[in-house]
């Protein structure tokens, strides 16, 4: 039987570079311990939704994503690395016109 040819990664999820920053921010914090690879997986929706629950921002709230950004700056502020995950973002994200 041969393996998968994307190494066992559920073809349906492709990595995104601003998801990756957001595992990364919540492995430092120690809310994931899942794989820093950009892609959704089971572990990282319910770190996203142990987070939501502890702000208690529901996610159909219009502002949700910027109070999670603003809670998760403050977080990581604390930990010396806000600076590397601001950094982070503004790589992955691709630039405005």
């Amino acid at each position: 039987m041969r393996p998968p040819p994307n190494g066992g990664q559920s073809g349906h999820s492709q990595p995104d570079p601003v998801r990756q920053c957001f595992q990364q921010a919540y492995a430092w914090l120690g809310r994931y311990d899942g794989p820093i690879d950009g892609r959704s997986n089971v572990t990282w929706r319910a770190a996203q939704l142990a987070y939501l629950t502890e702000l208690q921002i529901m996610s159909s709230h219009p502002d949700a994503a910027n109070l999670v950004r603003e809670s998760l700056q403050r977080d990581l502020q604390t930990l010396g690395r806000a600076d590397e995950w601001r950094a982070c973002l503004q790589e992955a994200m691709p630039p405005r016109p």
